[in-house]
């Protein structure tokens, strides 16, 4: 399979940490390499792509500025109302593994823990899709769900933030974030 190429080092060593919130070098060939691969939905590329043929640091950058990016447009319930609970699941404990290798354990955890909470989470949505009458349900679902916005946005104000940990590994590894894994 022809993969797009990554960007050239040179490219890459002019990242800089404010760049990573945005679009950048990087992050504009991994949605080009999640394009390219197999998958009949997106999610199913995007989970081929991370799990089997993008660098480790170029998937972790991935997964963190996607859950920042879901948490941004919806908060908890961007993400963990999903129209595929198994691909949330997926992306939940993908995500938990990325905080970890990026060294920031408590987002880690916390992921983990939403992970747990979220089977309980969808399985009572599903239950209430199409329901009358179950307003105050839903409201104590999304009130539940929408606990969780402040407790992430306080562990991101932690140091060091995972876009800390990425810059600095950036700097002192860009080829890391570009070379592909063996195999592809």
């Amino acid at each position: 399979m022809d993969l797009p190429p990554p960007p050239p080092i040179e490219v890459v060593e002019t990242i800089e940490h404010d760049d990573l919130f945005n679009q950048n070098p990087i992050s504009k060939w991994v949605f080009e390499v999640i394009e390219a691969v197999p998958g009949e939905t997106f999610d199913q590329k995007e989970l081929n792509a991370l799990e089997r043929h993008l660098p480790t640091n170029a998937a972790d950058l991935h997964l963190i500025f996607q859950f920042d990016g879901r948490w941004g447009n919806g908060g908890m319930q961007a993400i963990i109302l999903h129209d595929d609970p198994e691909y949330t699941l997926k992306f939940l404990e993908l995500v938990s593994e990325a905080f970890r290798r990026q060294g920031c354990q408590p987002c880690a955890d916390y992921v983990g823990k939403l992970r747990e909470k979220t089977v309980a989470w969808t399985k009572t949505a599903k239950e209430l899709e199409g329901t009358e009458g179950a307003e105050e349900d839903w409201e104590k679902l999304w009130g539940e769900i929408d606990a969780e916005d402040d407790s992430y946005d306080n562990l991101t104000q932690e140091s060091p933030s995972p876009y800390e940990t990425i810059a600095n590994v950036l700097k002192a590894n860009p080829k890391s974030f570009i070379e592909t894994k063996t195999g592809d």
